[in-house]
Parts: structure tokens; sequence; C-alpha cells
């Protein structure tokens, strides 16, 4: 079936067009994954407030944990 080979302008240009979607796709996932960390991040503040009044209540997060 009659594929054109493609001239080098074209090739090239469409090497870029997909690098640039590959760096859209990197950014993207990028992005997601600072999302991930500030989720971790808020969730170990919050484990550490609780594990913290917890203490204060004299009970001993890691033998509750542990039992």
């Amino acid at each position: 079936e009659g594929k054109l080979i493609p001239t080098p302008e074209e090739a090239a240009k469409d090497g870029m067009r997909k690098a640039e979607q590959a760096t859209a796709k990197a950014e993207q996932a990028t992005a997601k994954a600072e999302q991930a960390i500030l989720r971790a991040e808020q969730e170990k503040s919050r484990a550490d407030r609780l594990a913290e009044k917890l203490e204060a209540l004299g009970i001993d997060l890691d033998s509750v944990l542990n039992s």
C-alpha cells in the first residue's frame, strides 16, 4: 500500500510533536507525584498529632499497634 516516506522535515516535525507530547505527559506525572507527596506529608502530620494526643492520654501507640 502506497505509504510515502516522510521527508526529513516531516520526520523532524513528527519527532518534535512526539517529544512535546512526552514532555507534557512527564509534566503531568510530576504534578501528580507532587500532589501525592503533599497528601502524604499531610497524613503524616495528622498521624503525628494523633500520636502526640494519644501519648498525652497515656496511650503508647507502638504497644497498641504491635499487640
